[in-house]
């Protein structure tokens, strides 16, 4: 697939502004022809801007066009540009990373189709150079929606655990602090691997797990209603939906999103059950509105917030 789209990629540059029909059905036979082709394109444009860099510096310089029409004019000039792009395809590449900041969701389209939406303070490793398109999260929350069509597995590496999409949606939540991991699918169904552990979850069913793999933490998996699917992932349009969360837990997902921090000052208050709407952008209106409902204090100094004492 990579060496037809660096062809067309080449055609396309000798022959611009010309019709190809051919290229029209080429695209339309897989979804994924129209990623190799942007792809291809990019370093064929990268491969231009070389070739400019290293003329001397005393020559004139005809315009980039002119060049690549003059290279591909002799014959088989199209073949040697597309073999060229596609021996700089297939180098093995680093893998791109996506690191957010607090406050910072965003929402990322992959090269297979796929995409992420990725929430504050979360760094990913995305590698689909191998026999697998494979994510690897050091640390925070994302929403996947795994592309069809492409038979390498999609998959998501969270210290020992792997999760294997079979479905198309699912969220992994990763905090290294309290050493879990949490899965939820949305849509479809997932397979997770780790050492001493392996099993399926579908649709509606979440579950915690080690990093380092063994038994589910907890009862094992649990089944949500479309309600609390919703609440669950409603960090990703800035929303922090409570019904019967913790202050401690709220107060974790807000940190994350914020630079100003909120400290429980008084233990009494952590495990006090919460319900309600906020938005994941106003921590000093959340801890307002709580130190209401729960008659506590709440003072704010040189970015924290603390409630209680």
């Amino acid at each position: 697939m990579e060496s037809e789209a660096a062809t067309w990629a080449a055609r396309i540059d000798a022959r611009a502004g010309e019709p190809l029909p051919e290229l029209d059905a080429w695209l339309a036979e897989d979804p994924r022809h129209t990623g190799a082709l942007l792809r291809a394109q990019s370093i064929l444009a990268l491969l231009s801007e070389d070739s400019d860099v290293l003329r001397e510096a005393d020559e004139p310089a005809p315009p980039a066009r002119s060049i690549r029409r003059w290279l591909l004019a002799g014959g088989g000039a199209i073949a040697a540009m597309a073999a060229a792009v596609t021996l700089f395809l297939a180098m093995p590449r680093p893998p791109a990373i996506y690191e957010t900041g607090a406050g910072e969701v965003q929402q990322i389209a992959l090269a297979d189709g796929s995409a992420m939406a990725i929430d504050a303070r979360s760094r990913l490793a995305v590698d689909f150079d191998g026999d697998a398109r494979r994510i690897t999260m050091s640390n925070g929350r994302a929403i996947f929606r795994a592309a069809k069509g492409d038979d390498r597995p999609f998959q998501v590496v969270v210290g020992a655990i792997t999760i294997t999409d079979i479905g198309t949606e699912f969220q992994v939540y990763n905090d290294p602090a309290s050493k879990l991991i949490e899965v939820l699918v949305t849509e479809g169904e997932v397979q997770i691997d780790g050492p001493g552990l392996r099993l399926n979850l579908v649709a509606g069913q979440t579950i915690r797990v080690a990093p380092t793999g063994g038994r589910p933490i907890g009862s094992g998996s649990q089944s949500l209603s479309t309600r609390d699917i919703l609440r669950t992932t409603a960090w990703r349009e800035g929303r922090l939906e409570l019904d019967g969360d913790t202050l401690a837990e709220a107060v974790a997902q807000l940190n994350r999103a914020n630079q100003v921090q909120i400290v429980i000052a008084d233990p009494g208050l952590a495990g006090q059950e919460l319900h309600g709407e906020f938005r994941m952008s106003d921590p000093r209106g959340f801890a307002q509105a709580v130190a209401v409902s729960l008659n506590t204090t709440f003072a704010e100094q040189n970015g924290t917030i603390t409630l209680g004492r």
